[in-house]
């Protein structure tokens, strides 16, 4: 068997050592998430009391390796951008969200003030992951969900960012 070009390898190891990067993204479990009814009141609660920092989640699953990789690039944004920032694998928040349907890993979502400015898929680099909050972030006006997302769908990205932006300012 012939060996990869050196290229590749280094390309192979740092993506491991990416994978294996400790990450302080919060994630799903760390959440304190309510029942469904007071879901619904949460969601409500959030958009009267907006947290004044922006919220960032990043919606993927454990399961697809190019996530895995994406996360320490989501960390490293992170730490270079203000606010909440959350790795969601949405297959650990699917019983909480039961609405939500991602179909296209990453989705972004970027909350400010109560007010989602937007939702959708994003390439997964680090690089275009801070372009696309800081424009989001610097945007006037309130976008809609994309077409074939639902209002209750709506209504579960602002409570998990709710819950997201309390966790952090703990």
């Amino acid at each position: 068997m012939a060996a990869f070009p050196a290229h590749f390898a280094a390309a192979a190891a740092a993506f491991a050592a990416m994978s294996q990067s400790p990450v302080s993204l919060l994630r799903f479990a760390d959440l304190q998430w309510p029942d469904a009814a007071a879901a619904a009141a949460a969601a409500a609660a959030a958009a009267a009391a907006a947290p004044a920092a922006p919220v960032v989640l990043v919606l993927c699953a454990a399961w697809c390796g190019v996530c895995r990789g994406f996360e320490a690039a989501t960390a490293a944004a992170a730490a270079g951008h203000e606010g909440a920032w959350a790795w969601i694998d949405i297959e650990d928040a699917a019983d909480a969200l039961p609405s939500l349907d991602v179909e296209t890993f990453p989705t972004l979502a970027v909350i400010r003030g109560g007010e989602l400015r937007f939702f959708g898929p994003i390439l997964p680099d680090g690089a275009i992951l801070g372009r696309s909050v800081a424009a989001a972030l610097a945007g006037d006006g309130r976008p809609a969900l994309p077409e074939g997302f639902s209002a209750d769908e709506g209504e579960e990205i602002l409570a998990l960012a709710g819950a997201v932006a309390r966790r952090a300012s703990r």
